[in-house]
Order: structure tokens, then C-alpha cells, then sequence
């Protein structure tokens, strides 16, 4: 059945493509909460799915030792979380973690390559 085309647009990257390259997204977007401290992806872990947040806020953290890590970017509604994937890494350096509790819009990276 797919993702409702309204619901996609509120997230801003869904909301840039042109309806035909949306439309062939909708029927790979699922919608999945974001429990506020869940672990999105771990540095040095395969990216499995990729997140457009809908509501909520996604840091990205480095962790540079034990008692030591420091917020690199914060993700919302705005963006999306796993883009190295687009750009053929599914290795991230960094952590992703919510921040403010939500929900986004998920889809495998396997698709989105």
C-alpha cells in the first residue's frame, strides 16, 4: 500500500522531489516511532534503513573516548538520517541516537541505493 504522498511531504527532502520520484518512493516508506534514547546506528555498524523524520530530533554523536562525546548534527524534519548511504558508505563514524522524541518515515538502504 505505501506511504500517503501528504504525510511524505512533511518531511522537507521528501517534500523537494518531484511528484513522479516521490511516487516511486511512497511504496517503500514505512512509518516507525522514535522512541526518545533509541540507538538509530552505532559507528562502525552497517547502516541497515535510512530515517526522514517527521517529528523529533536525531543527533549524530562522536564518540571520541570513553567519557567524551560531542553532538556533530542534529536532524529533524528537515533532513534524514543515514545519508552516507546515498553516497555508497553504509559504515557510519558516528552515532544516531533520538534526541526529542517522533516518529519518520524508514526505508531500506538497500532501496535507496
Amino acid at each position: 500500500m505505501g506511504t500517503d504522498p501528504r504525510t511524505a511531504r512533511r518531511n522537507a527532502v521528501l517534500a523537494g522531489l518531484d511528484e513522479s520520484e516521490l511516487a516511486a518512493l511512497l511504496p517503500d516508506l514505512t512509518w516507525t516511532p522514535l522512541p526518545s534514547g533509541q540507538v538509530l546506528h552505532q559507528r562502525g555498524q552497517h547502516i541497515d534503513a535510512v530515517l526522514f523524520p517527521l517529528v523529533g530530533v536525531v543527533s549524530i554523536v562522536a564518540d571520541l573516548d570513553s567519557d567524551l562525546v560531542v553532538e556533530t548534527a542534529t536532524i529533524g524534519r528537515e533532513g534524514m538520517v543515514g545519508i552516507s548511504v546515498y553516497f555508497n558508505s553504509t559504515v557510519p563514524t558516528e552515532r544516531a541516537l533520538v534526541q526529542v522524541p517522533g516518529d519518520a518515515l524508514t526505508m531500506s538502504a538497500e532501496r535507496l541505493r
